[in-house]
């Protein structure tokens, strides 16, 4: 499933979609599994951006939040593969991979499921970010679609 892109080319392979990046680390002290550490995750999407040589305002989507300033005319889509088949744990990350790669295929996103009504505790107006609510053509922004899987 994972090849290097030269390798793939040269074998002849159908390349489907490319990693620009990646990072890792550890979440640090939370309160548990499903609370990672806010600070964490800022520097471990900081990296990854970085790594690929990505600004954040290219990146169009999402399978979690990272804050970034963003157009208001052109929101971060965010959404989950949580909705559709559950928390996997250690494989949420591959499963949110196949995911990306099929939206990139089809040029489509999926709706999350079961997101009826934003939450009344996070200051949505201005922070630039949206729920796919609803399936959606993915328009790309300057000619690419770039996602990030956390």
């Amino acid at each position: 499933m994972l090849k290097r892109l030269s390798r793939a080319q040269a074998d002849g392979d159908r390349v489907l979609a490319v990693i620009l990046g990646s990072a890792i680390n550890h979440d640090g002290p939370s309160s548990g599994l499903t609370v990672p550490s806010g600070a964490a995750q800022r520097a471990v999407v900081r990296s990854a951006l970085e790594n690929a040589g990505i600004a954040p305002a290219a990146v169009s989507y999402v399978e979690a939040v990272f804050g970034a300033t963003r157009s208001p005319d052109r929101p971060l889509l965010i959404g989950s593969v949580k909705s559709n088949i559950g928390h996997l744990e250690a494989a949420a990350g591959i499963a949110g991979l196949v995911k990306i790669v099929l939206a990139l295929q089809h040029g489509e996103l999926p709706a999350s499921l079961h997101f009826d009504v934003p939450s009344p505790h996070i200051r949505w107006n201005g922070l630039g970010v949206a729920v796919v609510d609803s399936h959606r053509r993915w328009e790309p922004i300057d000619g690419r679609r770039i996602a990030g899987v956390s």
